[in-house]
């Protein structure tokens, strides 16, 4: 870089992009002493540093450190890893791995192995040692199609509650491509895969609200309505306990209007959650409907 005929050879100051301060005197000095302690904190700033100034047997160190570190649970990360700082070592010991343990891992964390990069999974397969598991079997672990809903929306907020899964609120369009809150409460039978329409609705609609589940109660809280363009401070709740006596109706107001929150109930004494209480009980019941 420095004594070759490049831009940096004559530069009164030369940008390491990408190469953070402690990943390059880590990597000085290794230049200098040949030692360095690796540690999971700083291995990637170290290979940054060492990729960048092409120190061969640093990469190479960082390739046999990563290695004993591999296991089921950052055999994708280290992959990335070795794919990034083009470490063969550490991509041929993670195909390996894989080869050697990938029945027990589509067991055990069967959604880490769905997300495997399809070069990473074609190596797996090329190899005559995978005797575990065929490719079909392989092939097989992927995403199964379940019946559609029964009303396209947008917006909507989800809930399940035991077997069930319930869709609520939402965007629809109308005959004339006009958009239409959606009051329906649609549940979706996980055993079954059926959907069924609720008797039991909105009492207006709302989108874009926090939704959280406490025995058996839906609470949908705050949105936005596109009949006012403005975001909404009411709680909705459906109370879906007792079959058919489901009901509806609105739960104490918020102190300020919001939409596209996130909403959970926590465990609390009531001195610290004062209107704790007061969700349980219906402030404005409108009915049995």
């Amino acid at each position: 870089m420095f004594s070759l005929c490049m831009v940096e050879s004559g530069a009164d100051e030369v940008n390491l992009h990408g190469v953070t301060s402690l990943g390059l005197k880590q990597a000085l000095e290794f230049a200098y002493t040949g030692q360095i302690l690796l540690e999971p904190g700083v291995i990637q700033d170290v290979l940054a540093a060492g990729s960048h100034l092409q120190l061969l047997e640093l990469l190479n160190l960082c390739s046999h450190y990563l290695i004993q570190e591999l296991n089921s649970f950052n055999y994708l990360d280290l992959y990335r890893l070795a794919d990034l700082f083009n470490l063969t070592l550490l991509e041929k010991a993670v195909i390996d791995f894989l080869v050697k343990h990938l029945s027990e891992l589509l067991k055990s964390r069967p959604e880490d192995v769905l997300t495997l990069p399809y070069c990473l999974l074609q190596e797996v397969l090329k190899s005559d040692r995978l005797t575990s598991l065929s490719e079909e079997q392989i092939w097989q672990n992927k995403w199964i199609s379940r019946s559609p809903m029964l009303q396209r929306r947008v917006y909507h907020s989800m809930a399940a509650v035991q077997r069930k899964l319930y869709v609520l609120g939402g965007n629809d369009l109308d005959y004339n491509n006009d958009r239409i809150l959606v009051r329906h409460i649609d549940s979706y039978n996980i055993d079954t895969d059926q959907w069924t329409r609720c008797n039991f609705n909105l009492l207006t609609g709302q989108n874009e609200s926090g939704v959280a589940v406490h025995n058996e109660r839906i609470y949908l809280v705050g949105g936005y309505s596109i009949w006012t363009n403005e975001p909404l401070a009411c709680i909705q709740v459906v109370d879906i306990s007792r079959e058919g006596k489901e009901e509806v109706f609105y739960g104490p107001t918020l102190p300020f209007a919001s939409n596209g929150i996130a909403a959970c109930f926590l465990p609390a004494p009531y001195f610290t959650c004062p209107n704790l209480q007061t969700l349980q009980v219906p402030h404005h019941r409108i009915g049995t409907i």
